[in-house]
């Protein structure tokens, strides 16, 4: 399905990247200036250090294939590549700068080999790291934790990184080797690849031939793509006629074709997501403003022996000015008691179910009914805004079978040993305080 900006459901992919279920995937084909795209100015300079001339428009894959054409090395384009880089490259283009600041993205999936989208990032948040695929590496660089337990941004070169040796994408075997190793379960990153198919996909630039980027829309999805799925892709800056659009329009419903730069997409999607922010937070203590009283109830689901935790998570919420609902007495039994626990839950804002090893305990635990019913009350919210808020408070598996789907699915906050997180403390905020809104 093709799409122009001003169709396109903004509101709707806003949400999927406020709650953190949004993975940028960056190519080389984004403008570094106002005419030439990262992959030509690095061939361009890869071209000049070897002595030779580089034809206008042709990219790092296209030059080095003349370079082969010629009789040249092919083992002397790596470290000439890496020359190329060590040279003061230019600021980071505009939209990198823009992924960089969106602190809602904690992972940043980058197809080229060279340092701009670590410095982007960097730059806008500090201490960045950074990761590169290998395909004979042993292990194989993977992701430290899953996307929702990340506590500092990561970007991940899943073509490799630029070195002297022959480790990273710059002519098409290499292209074509990296991903017949990633076509290998067993040789790529576990992590890594598990989120990139349980998360949306935005690609920009995306400077790929049609065959293989139907080979790497395939890898992340780890299923047929014309198989419905809980995920989508967003693809900007593509031909509109492209072969790989009829591909993707004959078997690919889950899959939109933006009919726009991504240059263009950036900058109106760093535009609105800027002014969803609530401003400078300060600090995290600051009372929210209230208009109306009656919003931002959260209802905190626990098990007994984690009752410690919640009473410091309640209490820390309550310092800014958001109001908590949990039993505080556990007292498990009795028809009302249920009713009380059931309206309680039909009638909060949001449902933060805490997260422990506890969970493991028992074979049953009255908390696993809350999460039931609140889980049904959130299909209501589907596409509309974040319901669930789990919480983790150690270190409990986010895979594990004792956690509902819906809620293993959920963007998880952390409040290890019973603080809230700087992250997960502005993000209720950040949701309560847009519930508060008054109505336009």
């Amino acid at each position: 399905m093709i799409q122009d900006l001003a169709d396109f459901s903004w509101d709707d992919f806003l949400l999927q990247v406020q709650d953190r279920t949004v993975i940028p995937v960056i190519g080389d084909g984004i403008l570094l200036s106002d005419t030439q795209t990262v992959s030509q100015v690095l061939a361009q300079r890869l071209a000049s250090g070897l002595g030779l001339q580089c034809a206008e428009g042709i990219g790092l894959r296209g030059f080095a294939g003349q370079f082969l054409d010629g009789r040249g090395k092919y083992k002397a384009l790596y470290p000439g590549l890496v020359k190329a880089i060590s040279h003061p490259l230019p600021e980071p283009p505009a939209v990198l700068q823009q992924i960089g600041a969106i602190t809602d993205f904690p992972l940043v999936v980058t197809l080229g080999v060279d340092p701009l989208a670590a410095n982007a990032v960097r730059a806008a948040r500090g201490v960045t790291q950074v990761l590169a695929f290998h395909p004979r590496a042993a292990p194989v660089p993977d992701l430290p934790k899953r996307l929702k337990e990340l506590t500092a941004p990561v970007v991940y070169h899943l073509f490799g990184k630029s070195s002297p040796n022959v480790d990273h994408v710059i002519t098409d075997e290499d292209l074509l080797e990296f991903l017949n190793r990633l076509h290998n379960p067993t040789l790529r990153p576990a992590n890594l690849f598990g989120d990139l198919k349980q998360h949306h996909l935005l690609f920009l630039g995306a400077d790929l031939p049609d065959w293989a980027m139907r080979i790497l829309l395939r890898l992340t999805r780890d299923d047929l793509l014309s198989s419905r799925r809980d995920y989508s892709e967003y693809l900007t800056g593509r031909p509109e006629h492209s072969r790989l659009n009829v591909f993707l329009n004959r078997f690919s419903e889950e899959t939109t074709i933006l009919g726009a730069t991504s240059e263009a997409f950036m900058a109106e999607l760093f535009a609105r997501w800027t002014a969803r922010q609530p401003g400078p937070v300060g600090d995290p203590h600051d009372p929210l403003p209230d208009p109306r009283l009656s919003r931002g109830k959260i209802f905190i689901s626990y098990f007994s022996e984690d009752r410690p935790a919640v009473n410091q998570i309640s209490n820390q919420l309550g310092e800014i000015g958001i109001e908590t609902w949990f039993d505080r007495d556990r007292l498990e039994l009795g028809d009302l008691y249920e009713k009380r626990i059931r309206n309680a839950i039909l009638n909060c804002d949001y449902f933060m179910p805490i997260l422990s090893v506890n969970i493991m305990n028992d074979e049953f635990r009255f908390a696993f009914k809350e999460w039931a019913w609140a889980i049904e009350r959130s299909y209501g919210y589907a596409n509309v805004r974040p319901f669930l808020l789990p919480v983790a408070i150690d270190n409990i598996d986010p895979n594990s079978e004792w956690i509902h789907e819906p809620i293993r699915r959920a963007h998880w906050g952390h409040a290890i040993g019973g603080t809230l997180d700087d992250a997960t403390l502005n993000r209720v905020k950040r949701l309560v305080r847009d519930l508060r809104k008054p109505a336009p």
